[in-house]
């Protein structure tokens, strides 16, 4: 019969690659976000310079991954939390409260920023402001 000792051992699976957090408390997840962000940051001028972004942008960014093959790199979680940090950011938001058009990734007019919008980052960057007082 055979023993445990003697049957051949399963070849090791080599684990995926893993993107290193940037401390201990970050989230696998938020290190893809950066990842994510310095990427688009290299295929879109509109996305590094934080110009707004077109309502719906989060359509063109898996359509430009689909066309860089990188569509299997990144999860929709990943997409998302990255679209959420890059529109939360104060350069950003300011941006919005002073323009007037919102632009696709590809530099192209794709709306005008209203009113009611430009007045939410404006409610956006005193909330900022209030928080950051408040931690000093």
């Amino acid at each position: 019969p055979l023993r445990v000792d003697d049957a051949p051992l399963p070849e090791p699976v080599p684990m995926p690659p893993q993107i290193p957090p940037n401390n201990a408390s970050d989230r696998p997840s938020d290190a893809a976000a950066t990842a994510l962000s310095d990427w688009l940051s290299q295929h879109s001028s509109v996305w590094q310079d934080f110009q707004p972004l077109s309502i719906g942008v989060v359509s063109e960014v898996y359509r430009l991954l689909e066309i860089h093959g990188m569509q299997e790199t990144w999860s929709k979680r990943v997409v998302h939390k990255t679209l959420f940090w890059h529109t939360t950011r104060t350069q950003y938001v300011e941006n919005i409260q002073q323009g007037t058009h919102r632009f696709s990734l590809n530099g192209q007019i794709a709306g005008e920023i209203s009113t009611a919008q430009r007045e939410y980052a404006e409610n956006q960057l005193k909330l900022k402001n209030h928080h950051r007082k408040g931690k000093k």
